[in-house]
């Protein structure tokens, strides 16, 4: 009996060991398929995080999520590829809002003329632009090749060795959000003398020295907003839930409606099968940045200045009965700006002439013909001119520092004076050839002036541009400075009367009128405005008449002079 039970003892010993090894077996082929399934998260998970961030670099860079324009209005601003991306959308828009405030600030001067619709259509097109960009980063089916790009570089052999990830077909998780509300976006303000000086220009709420993102801004007639990328951020990952709540479903932007924001932050999904036919699904959010800042600014544009003909008229007073005062005017001429004059006309009916060569060093017209001229002293004269020029310099500043667009460059007042103070253009000024000047940046950080050919050597865009005329209203008297001086005897040699030579020198005095008549551009078409300077000199002369006329005397007593000088 006891053989017996030991017998049977000893059959359910090994049933109850069969069995805990067959539970056994099963536990830990379950701890390998959990340990399979949780090593299979962390690879699709990392697998979407590659993926995620790639879609954040090559979103700047790839066709795909750029815009094409022929002939734009917004071709400087574009990329090398002449594109627009994520990365310089905010440099569209900030053309965009230099041209809305120049024409709104031209409005208020009077002078707006067709600036206004010119702004208008620049913002219609930005806005053409910033629409067509939206909706490409918000179009799933172009991130979802880049995403699998990198994602399926990464292992899933956890899940199976043939298991790859692929880009998730649910929308729901392709979604963009607008991130980093209130902080600084990529376009530079370096300066305020960017915009006219009125408090609702000068409002901008800039942030460490760029415009705030995310922030609609009101300047003149419309509502502007930028993206914010923060200065020295690379892209990288952030929460699902930071990212949903800061959706434009979930958090509207304050103001006015942005018809389709740019946004800055992008959802991925990834789904893959394992070998057990179990699906697994992985989320990743990205915030970008592109790294790389601009400035507020409109490159290729640029300021007429045209020095119109002087005007010069001479009057002359004689103890003569022939003659009375001033009233008589010997010659009224119209002279161009060499140093060297010539007026030989005769004044009315046989009357007298001013016999030769007029030379500049003994009479010169206007604080221009000194013996360094300059482009600065024919606009602003001197400090011997009463008027006040302040209004004319602060337009001009205000636009060659819109036409500065590499980052950190600003130009002062002392810096637009020595622009045009500079020697080769007072030198150009004294041939007698083309008076017209052009003030341009060739590459965004320096400015130039020079005429018509060398600009076009120096920046040949300006082809397209240069004959454009800027959309304002010409404001006849901008500035207006005058002077006077007083000439001592023996200043010059005329001959006044018929039948009659000067032989005491004359003197007198010489009143002189600087006219600078301004007729400001937005900058569309390139033109930020023209500048015409006008000179008019008044000479008054006493001298006595003593000497009978002969035949040829003038030209005698102008042969002594030229002796003599």
């Amino acid at each position: 009996m006891k053989l017996k039970l030991n017998r049977k003892q000893g059959g359910a010993t090994l049933a109850l060991v069969a069995a805990t090894g067959s539970i056994l077996a099963l536990v830990v082929a379950g701890i390998c398929v959990l340990a399979m399934i949780l090593g299979g998260g962390r690879e699709i998970n990392n697998a979407t995080d590659a993926g995620a961030l790639n879609v954040g670099k090559k979103i700047f860079t790839d066709a795909a999520f750029k815009v094409k324009r022929d002939r734009s209005q917004y071709n400087d601003v574009s990329d090398k590829n002449g594109e627009f991306g994520l990365a310089n959308i905010n440099a569209v828009w900030g053309r965009a809002l230099l041209a809305q405030a120049n024409a709104a600030h031209m409005q208020e001067e009077g002078l707006a003329g067709n600036a206004l619709q010119d702004a208008d259509r620049l913002f219609s097109e930005a806005e053409s632009i910033n629409d067509e960009l939206a909706r490409k980063l918000q179009d799933q089916r172009r991130k979802a090749p880049i995403f699998e790009e990198l994602a399926q570089q990464n292992s899933l052999r956890m899940l199976g060795a043939e298991v790859q990830i692929r880009a998730s077909g649910d929308e729901q998780g392709w979604g963009v959000s607008l991130m980093d509300r209130g902080r600084s976006s990529n376009l530079e303000v370096p300066t305020s003398d960017l915009l006219p000086a009125e408090a609702q220009y000068q409002s901008l709420a800039v942030h460490e020295g760029k415009i705030p993102g995310y922030t609609p801004l009101q300047v003149g007639r419309k509502t502007f907003c930028f993206v914010p990328f923060v200065e020295k951020e690379r892209n990288h990952l952030v929460s699902i839930s930071e990212f949903n709540s800061n959706t434009l479903a979930a958090k509207p932007l304050n103001g006015p409606d942005w018809r389709i924001p740019i946004p800055n932050a992008y959802s991925c999904q990834g789904t893959c099968v394992d070998k057990l036919n179990l699906k697994h699904v992985a989320t990743a959010c990205v915030l970008t940045n592109p790294q790389k800042d601009y400035k507020l600014s409109m490159p290729h544009t640029f300021i007429h200045i045209r020095l119109e003909k002087n005007e010069a008229k001479w009057l002359f007073n004689s103890p003569d009965p022939r003659i009375g005062g001033f009233d008589v005017a010997l010659v009224e001429k119209e002279s161009r700006y060499p140093n060297r004059l010539t007026l030989s006309n005769k004044s009315g009916e046989g009357g007298s002439a001013l016999d030769g060569d007029l030379k500049a060093n003994l009479l010169p017209l206007g604080k221009e013909y000194t013996l360094t001229p300059t482009l600065d002293k024919a606009i602003f004269g001197s400090e011997l001119e009463a008027g006040d020029s302040r209004k004319l310099e602060k337009a001009l500043l205000v636009r060659v520092n819109q036409m500065l667009s590499k980052p950190g460059k600003k130009a002062s007042a002392a810096d637009l004076h020595a622009l045009l103070s500079r020697a080769e253009t007072g030198a150009a000024m004294q041939d007698g050839e083309d008076q017209d000047y052009y003030v341009y940046s060739a590459d965004g950080a320096e400015l130039a002036v020079s005429r018509k050919a060398d600009a076009l050597a120096r920046a040949p865009w300006l082809a397209e541009l240069i004959a454009n005329e800027a959309d304002g209203q010409e404001a006849n008297s901008y500035a207006r400075l005058t002077s006077e001086l007083i000439l001592p005897p023996g200043i010059v040699m005329i001959d006044p009367l018929p039948g009659a030579n000067i032989v005491v020198p004359p003197f007198g005095r010489m009143n002189i009128e600087i006219n600078d008549k301004w007729q400001p551009g937005s900058g569309y078409d390139g033109c930020l405005g023209r500048l015409r300077v006008c000179h008019k000199s008044t000479i008054m002369l006493w001298g006595v008449a003593v000497v009978p006329a002969a035949p040829g005397a003038g030209g005698l007593v102008k042969r002594v002079f030229d002796a003599i000088f």
